[in-house]
């Protein structure tokens, strides 16, 4: 039944509005915002060698303040801010879509947790040549690989 409610299109759309919204509010009143993403749908420009990334449980936690805040935006459908990366703090445009936002917190104080995140599923975009794979007459074509 709760699996139900949290899968739920509408339930999905409030909360990420209402996360977007808690982002906005927080991005007004505060110097530093923590974000804990699903690391498989945060998308990064250019993309990056994610075995530099310190990712747990297939989360990624990242913290804006200074700059990378002030570079925050709130597209209509994703968190979207500037932040470096490694050694030579590379710098990328990381886009986090707000449905895989799992928590917003500011310093200690936890301000937003997002459920609707626990039973989400990324959408696999296949190749033509990997389509082309999946019928079983056409085995014969990739033997070789």
């Amino acid at each position: 039944m709760m699996k139900d409610l949290l899968t739920n299109k509408d339930f999905i759309k409030l909360k990420d509005a209402h996360t977007r919204e808690i982002l906005d509010i927080a991005h007004k009143y505060t110097d530093e915002i923590t974000v804990v993403a699903r690391d498989e749908f945060v998308e990064y420009d250019p993309p990056i060698d994610k075995k530099n990334l310190q990712i747990s449980n297939r989360q990624i936690r990242f913290a804006l303040m200074n700059y990378t805040l002030s570079s925050m935006q709130l597209s209509p459908d994703s968190l979207v801010f500037e932040a470096g990366f490694g050694a030579k703090n590379d710098g990328h445009l990381v886009s986090v879509p707000y449905k895989a936002i799992l928590q917003i917190s500011t310093r200690d104080q936890i301000l937003h947790l997002n459920v609707s995140t626990l039973f989400l599923k990324k959408k696999i975009k296949l190749s033509s040549k990997d389509i082309f794979k999946q019928n079983k007459t056409n085995e014969k074509f990739f033997k070789g690989e």
